[in-house]
């Protein structure tokens, strides 16, 4: 996308090589060049990973998934392609993790099922009227938990807690399009 912006913008002014070094700087700094040296390919399945992530050996890592930095993943993991495993997320032996899911700030049992699409551990909509009657976000800086043998559906989202995190009890079934969260 910002490549087209960046053609389209070339053609408009004409002055390719001063724009061109500026768009790569941009969008290519000393630290960005230096945090993606630290991701590697996983061996199984072709996804990218942090060198600090805890990683199993039998995990799969399908092709466009991320694990990020201190990530902790358990023996016989299943990451689906697309998915984002946030830093410092832990997730239990033998969970399948679906297509294009979004994980941070969570702690994820053994056995669980999570399906295409779930959003687990985002900030909630948790929000209250101050003194002067503003609307304020609440901080929200907790963590979800899932327990172990839970299964989450299609497109559901797990927000993190602001004042206990949010947990979800073992042998827990969740349908599709569900939103579990506390203020």
């Amino acid at each position: 996308m910002a490549v087209k912006r960046f053609v389209h913008y070339y053609r408009l002014t004409k002055t390719y090589k001063q724009d061109f070094g500026r768009f790569c700087n941009l969008f290519s700094t000393k630290s960005d060049i230096e945090s993606r040296q630290q991701f590697q390919k996983w061996h199984n399945g072709g996804g990218i990973f942090h060198q600090s992530a805890c990683i199993d050996s039998t995990v799969l890592i399908e092709v466009g998934a991320i694990v990020h930095s201190k990530a902790v993943l358990g023996a016989n993991v299943c990451i689906g392609s697309g998915t984002v495993v946030g830093p410092a997320v832990t997730i239990g032996q033998s969970t399948n993790i679906g297509f294009n899911v979004a994980l941070s700030n969570c702690i994820i049992g053994d056995s669980c099922i999570i399906h295409n699409g779930v959003c687990i551990g985002q900030d909630g909509f948790g929000f209250f009227v101050d003194e002067h009657g503003n609307m304020l976000k609440k901080p929200q800086l907790l963590n979800a938990r899932i327990g172990n043998h839970v299964e989450i559906g299609a497109n559901s989202c797990i927000d993190r807690g602001s004042w206990r995190d949010t947990v979800i009890g073992d042998h827990s079934k969740i349908d599709n399009l569900v939103q579990v969260g506390f203020c």
